[in-house]
C-alpha cells in the first residue's frame, strides 16, 4: 500500500522515512561512483607502496608528494648509506608519530603499551636522497616470471599454519576459494602469475573473514575487501595486476570464491 501524498505530508513519520530512503539512495550512488573512480586505485597505490605506514600517514605522504615511492627518516636513509640532499633538508614529508607509556594492567599485572600522543615526524623520498644504490627487491628470478615468487608464496603460508590445495577439478571460471577453516584451494592448471593473485585474494579471505564475518557481510563486501588486500600486495610483489577495480564492487569480475 502506497501513501498518498496528503498522508505524507500529515504524518511526520512517513515524511521521514521517505527523505532516509532518498539520503540511503544518495549515498549508495556516491558509494559506486567512488568505487569506480580513480581515487580508489590512487589509494591503494600508496597503501602498496608505503604498507609499512598506517592508512593516516600513507595519505599524508601521498597528499605532501603524489609521486613519492619509497620513504624513511633521515637515521633509516642514513643507515642505508644515503643522505638527504642539501635542498631538500627542509622539505620533509610531515607524518605524525604516536607516542606510548608503559603501564600495568590492572587485571593480569603485565606491562601494557598506552597510547599518549602524537607528535610530527618527517621522512623523505628516495628522490630526495643520495649516496649507495639500494638492492633490488628480488621478487621474480625474470620479470614477468612468477614461478618461483608462486612457490616461495605458498611456502611461507604453509608456514603460517594454513593448508594450501591445488586442485585440477575447480568449476570453469573458479580460480581459488577458501574455507574460513585454515583451508586454501587454488586453481591447479592457472598461469603462476594468476595463481598468486588468488593465494593472496584466499589468505585476504582467511585473515579477515571468519565464519562471523561471513555470515554478518554480503559477498560483495567480503569480496571487495579481499581484492583490495590482493591488489596492495600484488602491487608490493611487482605481480601485473588491471587496474579496472570497479569490478571489485560489482561482484560480477568476482571468480575466486
Amino acid at each position: 500500500m502506497v501513501a498518498s501524498t496528503e498522508a505524507t505530508r500529515c504524518n511526520p513519520t512517513i515524511a521521514n522515512l521517505a527523505r532516509i530512503d532518498a539520503w540511503l539512495d544518495g549515498l549508495a550512488d556516491a558509494v559506486d561512483e567512488a568505487a569506480q573512480s580513480e581515487e580508489l586505485t590512487r589509494y591503494l597505490q600508496i597503501l602498496a607502496r608505503f604498507w609499512t605506514y598506517s592508512a593516516r600517514n600513507c595519505w599524508l605522504i601521498g597528499l605532501q608528494m603524489p609521486e613519492a615511492r619509497r620513504v624513511a627518516s633521515r637515521k633509516t636513509w642514513e643507515s642505508l648509506g644515503r643522505t638527504i640532499r642539501r635542498d631538500h633538508w627542509r622539505r620533509g614529508l610531515e607524518i605524525l608519530c604516536p607516542h606510548f607509556r608503559t603501564e600495568k594492567d590492572g587485571e593480569t599485572g603485565e606491562d601494557r603499551q598506552v597510547l599518549v600522543r602524537f607528535s610530527t615526524g618527517y621522512v623523505f623520498d628516495i628522490s630526495q636522497t643520495e649516496g649507495r644504490p639500494l638492492a633490488a627487491d628480488l621478487w621474480q628470478e625474470v620479470a614477468g616470471e612468477y614461478t618461483a615468487l608462486y612457490t616461495a608464496l605458498l611456502t611461507q603460508v604453509r608456514r603460517c599454519g594454513l593448508v594450501v590445495e591445488e586442485c585440477a577439478t575447480l568449476p570453469e571460471g573458479v580460480h581459488g576459494y577458501s574455507t574460513g577453516a585454515g583451508r586454501l584451494v587454488v586453481r591447479a592448471d592457472g598461469a603462476p602469475g594468476n595463481r598468486c593473485q588468488t593465494v593472496l585474494h584466499e589468505l585476504a579471505h582467511e585473515r579477515c573473514h571468519g565464519i562471523m564475518a561471513r555470515r554478518t557481510f554480503g559477498t560483495t563486501m567480503l569480496e571487495c575487501q579481499a581484492e583490495a588486500i590482493a591488489y596492495c600486495c600484488s602491487q608490493i610483489l611487482s605481480i601485473y595486476v588491471s587496474d579496472n577495480l570497479p569490478l571489485l564492487w560489482s561482484g560480477s569480475g568476482i571468480v575466486h570464491g
